[in-house]
């Protein structure tokens, strides 16, 4: 099988250029592009911006949205597909592939947990250290989860700490828990983006409110509550369209999941007759121009690792109305850069989001949280911290360490 080769920014066979510099793998398994894999691309930028040489291993396609989606960012992955992680062929495939490059890397960063576990099988012939990059609350279910929890590796990068609390509530050693805060390009997202063409789509003038949610379509996401909360807004809002971003999840073990659930909002949708007021735009790549189109981020997930959509509209200078859950009270100010309010309550958000409608409030608060965003979500602050770690993990391992 044909693999393509590291990253030019990894030469591993040119090892005396490197000499004096980290050696870093990021490894990650999901053939999709959602949220873990946009902070994957933003980390390998970040983490060669601060003189550490970076590759990526992609155990999907070549031609797959993951390659893809990196390539666009300037990011030549090399390419090993796998398929199902009890098929002990590919798995041994990725530890050989890993084993035969083990002289030129000094650490393995796991994006994902089936990432995770096929480095870990390798770690007896590589004896490279590897962190896990933790994108999700750990639960303690699901098979990769459970079976990662297993594996020690030298560090948990936690993108909150909410995520730092549930690895350590399932026995992760506190020590090796670092938390590394997700960041956005506060350039790319900015009040200077023209949001026009996405509000042209939906037919919305100047003097039209546009608030939309930003989401995966998976029943955790709460957008049944949204739809909720759009029904009770329709007399106070004449003048307001209301948007879902995001389509059906491809990811072969939630696709059936995420499809029921696209259905049934839409039918929830029809039954309360917000057909002309509420519109599904599906996915899309142009997320600078969607949250410079919007007057209002809602975001109504239930209980979220951090919240990366959040962090985009403040930086567009947006105000946002969240659920109160996860990692989302890491980003959102209450009264300040936006509201919170509790789970599943439709009365309340409404109740927030009606508070919006004054241009002077949403002014207010977007500002703040355009300020807030740059201050603690920019590229510069996460790009030293991730590499405050890399680089600590590194100097241990080479110690002699193992913590």
């Amino acid at each position: 099988m044909a693999v393509e080769p590291l990253a030019a920014a990894v030469r591993l066979e040119d090892r005396r250029s490197l000499r004096g510099t980290a050696r870093v793998l990021c490894v990650a398994s999901g053939p999709d592009v959602g949220g873990a894999e946009m902070v994957l691309f933003d980390t390998v930028d970040c983490l060669r911006a601060s003189g550490i040489a970076v590759g990526l291993l992609a155990l999907s396609p070549p031609g797959g949205p993951l390659a893809e989606a990196a390539r666009d960012r300037g990011i030549q992955p090399a390419c090993l597909p796998v398929g199902r992680f009890r098929n002990p062929v590919p798995a041994w495939r990725v530890v050989r592939w890993l084993a035969r490059h083990r002289a030129g890397l000094d650490l393995v960063i796991a994006n994902d947990p089936r990432a995770l576990l096929y480095v870990a099988l390798a770690t007896p012939l590589t004896r490279q250290p590897y962190v896990w990059h933790v994108h999700d609350l750990v639960t303690g279910r699901g098979r990769f989860q459970t079976a990662a929890l297993r594996t020690r590796p030298a560090r948990y990068i936690a993108i909150s700490r909410a995520v730092a609390d549930s690895l350590v509530r399932h026995g992760c050693p506190p020590d090796r828990v670092a938390v590394v805060l997700n960041a956005v390009d506060t350039d790319r997202f900015g009040p200077a983006v023209d949001g026009r063409p996405f509000r042209a789509e939906l037919g919305a003038d100047s003097g039209t409110l546009v608030i939309g949610t930003v989401s995966r379509i998976l029943p955790w996401k709460g957008l049944d509550v949204f739809v909720e909360a759009v029904a009770r807004l329709g007399p106070s809002f004449p003048r307001a369209v209301f948007v879902v971003v995001g389509g059906v999840v491809e990811r072969a073990a939630e696709r059936s999941e995420s499809l029921a659930y696209w259905n049934r909002l839409h039918r929830v949708r029809d039954e309360l007759g917000l057909q002309d007021r509420l519109v599904f735009v599906g996915g899309r790549s142009d997320m600078p121009t969607v949250m410079a189109g919007l007057d209002v981020l809602v975001h109504t997930a239930l209980d979220e690792p951090f919240g990366r959509v959040l962090v985009e509209a403040m930086a567009s200078a947006k105000p946002v109305v969240a659920t109160i859950g996860g990692g989302v009270r890491e980003i959102v100010r209450e009264g300040t850069t936006g509201y919170l309010v509790s789970p599943r309550d439709p009365a309340a958000l409404a109740s927030r989001i009606r508070a919006l409608a004054d241009p002077a409030v949403r002014g207010r608060l977007g500002e703040a949280g355009r300020d807030h965003a740059i201050t603690h979500f920019g590229l510069e602050r996460y790009r030293d911290r991730m590499a405050r770690v890399v680089s600590d993990v590194v100097s241990r391992a080479e110690g002699g360490a193992t913590g």
